[in-house]
């Protein structure tokens, strides 16, 4: 088992964890990491271990994951700014009628 590889499903569990919280600064150092691991787990050797294996698909479904919250937090976001942006318009076409 490679330790790099084990560190970086760590790191993917920590990424999903703050997905789930929306903490974008965190998601972006954890998965800068991440990637630094997983370029050095596929540079160590032209094979890899089934131990490996599981844990990259493991890594790859933590990402997916991961990817859902983050899109579940953007369409939230811009949900907001929708409705912001209707609630300014109104503003401006009745709050002079008044």
């Amino acid at each position: 088992m490679n330790p790099d590889c084990a560190a970086a499903l760590e790191l993917s569990r920590e990424l999903l964890a703050a997905a789930e919280r929306g903490d974008a600064g965190v998601i972006e150092i954890l998965n800068a990491r991440r990637l630094e691991l997983l370029k050095l787990v596929r540079s160590a050797s032209a094979t890899m271990s089934n131990a490996d294996r599981v844990m990259i698909e493991e890594i790859s479904h933590l990402n997916d994951t991961a990817i859902g919250y983050l899109d579940h937090f953007l369409r939230a976001a811009a949900r907001k700014l929708d409705t912001a942006s209707v609630g300014r318009r109104a503003l401006a076409a009745y709050g002079s009628t008044s």
